[in-house]
């Protein structure tokens, strides 16, 4: 018991050491600030409304956020700074129920040592959790893996005693993880893998049926739990609005309209968040596309989880129910709902798992390697330091919205609503010119029309990251949909690279300016009107015409 509140305390001071800058942090430019605003400025704020607002249409119904947000508002009027504080402390409980889980599932070798601490620890420090912990509006993962994790010890409770009232308790503490975020609604599935028999001997023996037997039972009664909860949300839903939000519904006929392109889009962002699991780094808020090599991964996880599927010790049910968690986040890969595709936020619910079947996995290699306990200890406490370097330089990004969004833009610059953020971060700072830049970056990014002087701030700034094969296409579209295949686009594409390079200096922007020579041949326009358009001087004014009529 002693060596156990020990361990508590060193959790609690590794959360606290990691993530306590986070209650100093500004408030986000994205959600936080209009989602606090319009909780202080409601004139009904109340439990009825927050539960059934009875009007409009909703994307989310999470009323146990909005119930949350209601507590704060009566004690500390919403103060930012105890905010953060809650969703710190949120994460630390989550931490403590997983160590509390690992106690009661792990083996006896395992229990008996620091197996239990280094998950906790591990998923304490998991780079992926900051954005879930240091985003106000990041609770919604927090609340529901707080419900899930409690509903995961009832489950392993019903497994040990048999008692039906810790299976009905399971159920019941579920209920408010889905009324925090709909992520909670994919657990009964998850929970008929951790109620599956784990392999053992007898499935090679006569017992085999009665246990396939049993298994089968359990997988229906997770599907059918599953479609319960589906079917009690949807309810509640349709009690709580009038209508059905469009971009539902959106999403749903972008599904259907490209059932074998959404499928392939779903298996390759199972691959991205097993991989961002393993591997999390480069670590970004706005995340619009991966790479087409995350879709082999995808389905080498989809091999994987048949084959833990067939195994179901207690590694692969732990692995299959994380996978399990990470479905709903699979369903926003349309971009038609969530104002990012994928987030790694949407990792939070599965790293409870992941994390456990990762310990039992590594002691199996490790016993089967033969690699000493010395080792082992010191490549685990190497981890848990790397990640904790990681959580504390990412942390700091979040205290400044001006520092998240720089680095938002840095690593997604063709995304428009991070430029439109990093704008308003720029201007709150009073960066006037660096908002005017922005400003006219989003612009040109937002526009099909070519306006010369804000496609070259954006030329400019694609160029600077070394994003060539961005630029060139996206301008010169614009400019071929404006003007057509005439003598005044290739004149106006002439003087645009030609201003470029005396900004730049840029090789492979000098060798886009087209001659006359290259282009004369090319162009079926009538001699005289030919003439008229490159005679010197008049692209000249009308790329300054160009420029005077946009602004």
């Amino acid at each position: 018991m002693k060596r156990h509140l020990l361990h508590i305390t060193l959790l609690f001071c590794v959360v606290a050491a990691v993530f306590h800058r986070t209650i100093l942090a500004e408030i986000s430019l994205v959600d936080d600030m209009t989602m606090i605003q319009g909780m202080l400025e409601a004139k009904h704020f109340d439990l009825p409304s927050i539960f059934f607002p009875g009007g409009g249409s909703g994307v989310y119904y999470r009323p146990l956020i909005g119930l949350s947000f209601w507590v704060e508002k009566h004690f500390w009027n919403l103060h930012p700074s105890l905010l953060h504080l809650d969703n710190i402390l949120c994460h630390l409980a989550n931490v403590l129920l997983l160590y509390l889980l690992a106690l009661r599932i792990l083996a006896d070798d395992l229990r008996r040592g620091y197996a239990p601490l280094a998950a906790a620890l591990l998923f304490a420090l998991h780079p992926l959790v900051n954005e879930s912990v240091a985003w106000i509006s990041g609770r919604t993962d927090l609340l529901a893996t707080f419900f899930i994790l409690l509903s995961a010890i009832f489950l392993y409770r019903f497994r040990e005693k048999g008692k039906r009232r810790h299976l009905v308790m399971a159920a019941l503490l579920l209920v408010p993880g889905v009324l925090a975020k709909e992520t909670a609604l994919a657990f009964p599935l998850a929970a008929a893998w951790l109620l599956t028999p784990r392999r053992e001997a007898s499935l090679g023996t006569t017992n085999a049926p009665r246990m396939q037997g049993k298994l089968i039972r359990r997988a229906a009664w997770g599907v059918a739990g599953t479609l319960a909860f589906l079917l009690a949300a949807w309810l509640l839903r349709k009690a709580a609005f009038t209508s059905m939000d469009r971009r539902i519904t959106h999403a749903v006929e972008l599904i259907l309209g490209a059932p074998g392109d959404t499928l392939c889009d779903m298996i390759a962002a199972s691959g991205f968040y097993l991989k961002k699991f393993l591997l999390p780094l480069p670590l970004n808020f706005t995340i619009t596309v991966i790479s087409p090599w995350y879709l082999p991964l995808g389905i080498g996880e989809a091999l994987l989880c048949l084959w833990c599927a067939r195994r179901r010790d207690l590694p692969a049910v732990l692995f299959l129910a994380g996978s399990s968690l990470i479905l709903p986040a699979l369903l926003v890969v349309s971009n038609a709902v969530t104002w990012t595709p994928y987030a790694e936020r949407y990792g939070y619910p599965a790293l409870p798992f992941w994390i456990l079947a990762a310990i039992i996995w590594g002691n199996d290699l490790t016993g089967r390697f033969r690699i000493s306990s010395r080792a082992t200890s010191a490549a685990v406490i190497g981890l848990i330091l790397v990640s904790a370097a990681i959580c504390w330089e990412r942390n700091g990004l979040w205290l400044s919205n001006v520092a998240l969004m720089a680095d938002s833009v840095e690593k997604a610059p063709l995304f428009v609503r991070a430029r439109q953020y990093y704008m308003l971060a720029l201007a709150t700072k009073g960066d006037k010119a660096g908002a005017r830049r922005e400003q006219r970056i989003a612009l040109a990014m937002a526009s099909n029309r070519f306006v010369p002087e804000q496609d070259l701030t954006l030329a400019e700034d694609l160029l600077r990251r070394g994003l060539h094969e961005k630029l060139f296409p996206f301008v010169e579209g614009k400019m071929r949909a404006e003007q057509g295949d005439t003598p005044r686009l290739y004149e106006t594409m002439r003087l645009f690279y030609r201003e470029l390079y005396q900004r730049t200096g840029d090789e492979r922007v000098a060798a886009r300016i087209i001659s006359y020579d290259e282009i004369k041949g090319s162009l079926r326009t009538p001699l005289p009107l030919t003439l008229l358009l490159f005679s010197r001087g008049t692209g000249e004014v009308l790329f300054q015409e160009n420029r005077e009529l946009h602004g």
